[in-house]
C-alpha cells in the first residue's frame, strides 16, 4: 500500500502503588529504556519505519529485530509478539508489555524472549511470522514489543502524618509493527452504529461506535453535525485497523444542553 501510516509507537505505561491513605502527597518515579529498529534488508514498508510481509495463508517467514541499551547500565530486554488493535481515538495502538496475545499477535514467535544487554550493547533477535492456514485475504497487524520488566512494586518515600505516600514507575515500551497483507481483494468498511452524550470537564462529547468491518486499514475524514445546536465538527480518522472497533470522541458542546438531539454522522 502506497498510503503512509504511523504503526510504529513508544508507549509509556504507568503502575501507581498507594503506600497510604491520607491527604498530601510524596512521589518517586524511574524508567529504564530499551530500543529497537527493524534491520537493514528486512521487507519493510517504504519508509522503513516497521515490517511489511506479503504471504498467503499458511505461509511462514524469519525475520530479526535489533535491540540496544542507550543506558549506563545492564538491562534485561522482554521481547515477544503482542496485538494491534485501533487507538481512542484512532491510529494504531498495541497491548501491554506481558500481555498474552489473542489475535495476530500469536502469529509471532520467539525462542529468545529475554536478553540480557549491557551498557551500549546492539543485539540481533531472531524471531518466526506465520500466517495461519485458512486465513482470508485482507490486511493484519501485530507489533513486535520490547520492553524493559519491571523490577517489582515501586518504593515511595514513608508518608509523614496526614499526607498519603505514592510511587509511580513508567515502564517504556518500544512497538515496532510487523503489518501482514494476505493476497486478495481488499476493501476497508467503516461503519457506525450509535451516539451517546459524555460530559467531561471540557464540556460534552458525543462518542461515536465505529467499526472498520472490512478486511483494509481504512484512513479519512468523517463529520458530525446537530442541527439544533449549531454543531457541524470534522473530525480525522487516521489509521483504522480492520476487525476492530472504538467509541470515537468528537467535541460537541461547552455546555449542557436539555432536551433530545438528532445526531447525524
Amino acid at each position: 500500500m502506497s498510503q503512509a501510516r504511523r504503526l510504529t509507537t513508544v508507549t509509556l505505561i504507568a503502575l501507581l502503588s498507594l503506600l497510604a491513605p491520607a491527604v498530601g502527597a510524596g512521589a518517586k518515579s524511574s524508567t529504564v529504556i530499551v530500543n529497537a529498529e527493524v534491520p537493514a534488508g528486512a521487507p519493510t514498508d517504504p519508509h522503513h519505519g516497521y515490517y511489511l510481509l506479503h504471504l498467503a495463508a499458511g505461509a511462514s517467514s524469519n525475520l530479526t529485530v535489533d535491540v540496544s541499551n542507550p543506558n549506563g547500565q545492564s538491562v534485561l530486554a522482554d521481547i515477544d509478539g503482542v496485538d494491534a488493535h485501533t487507538g481512542a481515538s484512532t491510529g494504531a495502538a498495541y497491548s501491554a508489555p506481558g500481555t498474552a496475545p489473542a489475535h495476530t499477535g500469536r502469529w509471532l514467535t520467539l525462542t529468545t524472549r529475554q536478553v540480557q544487554l549491557a551498557p551500549g550493547e546492539h543485539r540481533t533477535v531472531a524471531f518466526g511470522v506465520h500466517v495461519p492456514v485458512g486465513t482470508p485475504p485482507g490486511q493484519y497487524l501485530a507489533g513486535i514489543s520490547v520492553a524493559v520488566p519491571l523490577s517489582g512494586q515501586p518504593n515511595g518515600p514513608a508518608p509523614g502524618a496526614h499526607q498519603a505516600g505514592f510511587a509511580l514507575a513508567l515502564q517504556a515500551q518500544r512497538v515496532i509493527a510487523v503489518e501482514f497483507d494476505v493476497p486478495g481483494p481488499l476493501a476497508p468498511a467503516l461503519t457506525v452504529s450509535g451516539a451517546r452524550p459524555v460530559a467531561g470537564a471540557g464540556g460534552m462529547s458525543v462518542f461515536i461506535a465505529i467499526a472498520n468491518r472490512g478486511n483494509a486499514f481504512a484512513h479519512g475524514r468523517g463529520v458530525l453535525t446537530v442541527a439544533d445546536t449549531k454543531t457541524r465538527t470534522t473530525f480525522p480518522i487516521d489509521t483504522f485497523v480492520p476487525g476492530t472497533s472504538i467509541e470515537l470522541p468528537v467535541a460537541w458542546s461547552n455546555t449542557v444542553v436539555p432536551g433530545h438531539h438528532d445526531v447525524t454522522v
